[in-house]
């Protein structure tokens, strides 16, 4: 990429400092994933991160970068997805209301069946008052208030919703993204089945049983018999 050749001259003439230059060799592969989405805004997260721009300049990128950088750009190319699908849906929010956001993570899922969930539209960010009580942990382990959860639903291959979620910190801000698949059959057998794998420090089940219930609570249909 002629891009990347102008940012190697620059950087072996020093007219770019190193950390100036990581953080444009990180933004490569974002541009692809993003030009990749507004070219096709519905397409899914893999099919995205396989696109052969992002994969190039990928690749290119690491040649000039040490470390996992991988990882790392995946997670913030994940990111940068779920945004841009929220975006291309029309930034649909919706508030809980603290009382009825306090009872969430309690839901009972038993009798609903997976095809009860119907998220209209597909991507729906959340506000979460301080009354949910649910908590994600930084990397040293303190604990902070969730503030916001933004669910975006993939239906094919297979159904899943890919659930952003943020707490606010003294220094910014802590985030992380699960992955909940809803083959068909009852809905409760589908978080227990994700609760058996999650990491054991974290409440997952908490938070995916109020981000369900969130999404049941605006559904006037009655619960399936599963």
């Amino acid at each position: 990429m002629e891009a990347f050749s102008a940012l190697d001259k620059h950087l072996t003439s020093r007219k770019v400092g190193e950390r100036e230059a990581a953080e444009l060799l990180l933004a490569f592969p974002l541009c692809a994933i993003e030009d990749a989405c507004r070219a096709r805004p519905h397409r899914g997260l893999a099919d995205a991160l396989e696109a052969e721009p992002y994969q190039e300049a990928l690749y290119i990128a690491s040649k000039f970068l040490p470390g996992n950088l991988e990882a790392l750009v995946r997670q913030e190319a994940t990111l940068l997805w779920l945004r841009l699908r929220w975006e291309a849906t029309g930034r649909h929010s919706r508030s809980i209301p603290p009382h009825i956001a306090a009872t969430l993570s309690t839901t009972e899922l038993h009798g609903y069946a997976v095809a009860d969930l119907r998220l209209h539209p597909p991507a729906l960010h959340l506000d979460v008052p301080a009354e949910a009580g649910l908590l994600l942990s930084d990397p040293e382990g303190h604990r902070w208030p969730i503030a916001g959860v933004l669910i975006v639903e993939e239906t094919s291959p297979l159904r899943l919703w890919r659930i952003y979620v943020e707490a606010p910190t003294n220094d910014g801000r802590v985030v992380n993204v699960l992955t909940m698949q809803l083959p068909p059959g009852p809905l409760d057998k589908a978080v227990a089945a994700h609760a058996a794998h999650a990491v054991p420090a974290v409440d997952w089940r908490s938070i995916w049983t109020w981000t369900l219930g969130a999404v049941l609570t605006g559904e006037p249909l009655p619960p399936s018999k599963a």
